[in-house]
């Protein structure tokens, strides 16, 4: 069974890239296209058989995150990428970061967006390539990831209205038994200077100026562990902070028909209530059986 097209919002990458083509096309003619003349100007393009001409695609897999397809509705986000023997599926929330005051010290410590994690996919055999394509028209990766047990194809998209990430596996025989794992990342900023205790500042004023003596930056308290929990058949991260809030990541690998399978991945985020986790679980859910 495949998710079908309509639930992931076909085409919204290709639609916005039909408006800026069709734009352009009226200020290069000199009207737009409801002239007062009259005239109109019919799009008679094929953008689906356009946009395939421009879609990427590779032959080898992508080894780092800058080489990597991704996807995104501009809250969620999504990149796929090979990790040693694995294939790393690391998920984005944009909006999900920090909310100290500056007593905590500068935006950088106080206020940082913070990483969420990510999957990865572990075969049974060991990786020997594969061919993967970005289809611009329909805004989803698909592909197949060969080893020496057999293959496996994805097809792989990030929803264009709903907080769902979306990736169904078709793995041959061989490769029956590949599986999810979850790596998560710390709630701290990604600054590789992050000053934690007093000696930390006084190298950072050193390196970065005086200033930062005076209270612009101060020893982290850092956040609480995530915690992990199970509800029915959904998995959740959650990850509560400091000074109010929480984000949490929520996911079902479900079995479909003919050996396939589905990861259904929600990040949601709340402040300064704690009701992301319950979000994230209710997204997952009601995707669950699509």
């Amino acid at each position: 069974m495949r998710v079908s097209a309509p639930y992931h919002g076909a085409g919204l990458t290709g639609h916005l890239l039909i408006a800026l083509f069709t734009l352009v096309a009226s200020l290069a003619g000199g009207e737009s296209p409801a002239a007062d003349n009259g005239r109109r100007i019919e799009d008679t393009t094929d953008w689906a058989a356009f946009l395939a001409r421009h879609d990427l695609v590779w032959q080898q897999l992508p080894t780092k995150w800058s080489q990597a397809p991704h996807c995104g509705n501009a809250m969620l986000g999504s990149m796929l990428f090979q990790t040693g023997n694995a294939i790393t599926l690391q998920i984005h929330r944009a909006d999900v970061s920090d909310h100290r005051d500056n007593s905590h010290g500068w935006t950088a410590y106080s206020r940082p967006r913070f990483r969420i994690g990510d999957f990865r996919l572990i075969p049974v055999g060991k990786i020997t390539g594969g061919a993967w394509r970005l289809d611009l028209w329909n805004a989803e990766v698909t592909g197949t990831i060969r080893t020496d047990r057999g293959e496996i194809t994805f097809r792989h998209f990030v929803h264009a209205d709903e907080m769902a990430i979306v990736t169904e596996l078709h793995p041959s025989g061989g490769e029956a038994g590949c599986r999810w794992e979850w790596f998560p990342q710390r709630a701290e900023t990604g600054r590789g200077d992050f000053p934690k205790t007093a000696a930390d500042v006084d190298r950072f004023a050193k390196k970065y100026g005086e200033v930062h003596r005076t209270g612009l930056v101060v020893p982290a308290i850092p956040n609480p562990p995530g915690r992990q929990e199970r509800e029915g058949a959904v998995s959740v991260w959650t990850q509560d902070l400091l000074a109010g809030g929480q984000y949490a990541t929520a996911w079902n690998d479900a079995p479909r028909a003919e050996g396939s399978r589905v990861l259904t991945v929600s990040i949601a985020n709340s402040y300064p209530e704690r009701t992301a986790r319950d979000e994230a679980v209710r997204t997952v859910s009601a995707w669950n059986g699509r």
